[in-house]
């Protein structure tokens, strides 16, 4: 990208994005895209559409949003720590389709990052609800975004929706790997950084 040309939509898989000193807008929808940022100006980074997308030189704070939480209209973004007590997926609201709400809880430790790891942690962090919307009323199902640190000290993003069965828990066809943000703790991650 250049101050020029300071958008684009990769629909691609295994593609190299590098950013520009300009305030750049990036879109994935393909998968295992990494995106190189240089900190020049603040961000726009829509990885919802994307999977296994790596984001190299994130700096929280600085005004870049990583948009993983694949809700459209999102009216507010809630980030929760379920490490020290389980958040109950009952007591959330998701919204409806014109007023999402990106939630986001912090689940610890993923070890070396596997959708097993993930799921064993979330289960621990987090009590599955079962909701699953209302197309009628517009009411959005149960969905959330892990945000949980592997064992490269990096920062995993994953996206869950319940598949409708019933189990109060997560389970590994649930959750779809985001993103990583390469040497980013979680706790350094505020609302600002994510949508």
């Amino acid at each position: 990208l250049s101050p020029t040309f300071d958008k684009i939509s990769v629909a691609g898989n295994y593609n190299t994005i590098c950013d520009s000193t300009a305030n750049d807008s990036v879109t994935v929808t393909g998968h295992s895209n990494t995106i190189y940022l240089l900190n020049g100006g603040s961000d726009t980074l829509s990885l919802s559409g994307g999977i296994d997308t790596h984001v190299v030189g994130f700096t929280p704070g600085k005004g870049t949003v990583v948009a993983v939480s694949g809700t459209v209209a999102s009216t507010g973004t809630t980030i929760l720590d379920g490490m020290h007590t389980a958040v109950n997926g009952a007591t959330l609201s998701f919204g409806t389709t014109s007023a999402a709400q990106a939630i986001f809880v912090t689940i610890g430790s993923i070890g070396n990052g596997t959708a097993a790891e993930v799921v064993s942690a979330a289960n621990k962090a987090y009590q599955v609800a079962d909701l699953t919307g209302n197309a009628s009323s517009g009411a959005l199902g149960e969905h959330v975004v892990f945000i949980g640190t592997d064992s490269g000290n990096s920062t995993e993003l994953w996206s869950f929706k319940i598949d409708s069965s019933g189990s109060h828990t997560a389970n590994a066809n649930e959750l779809t790997h985001v993103a990583t943000l390469i040497g980013v703790l979680p706790a350094s991650l505020t609302t600002g950084d994510l949508a």
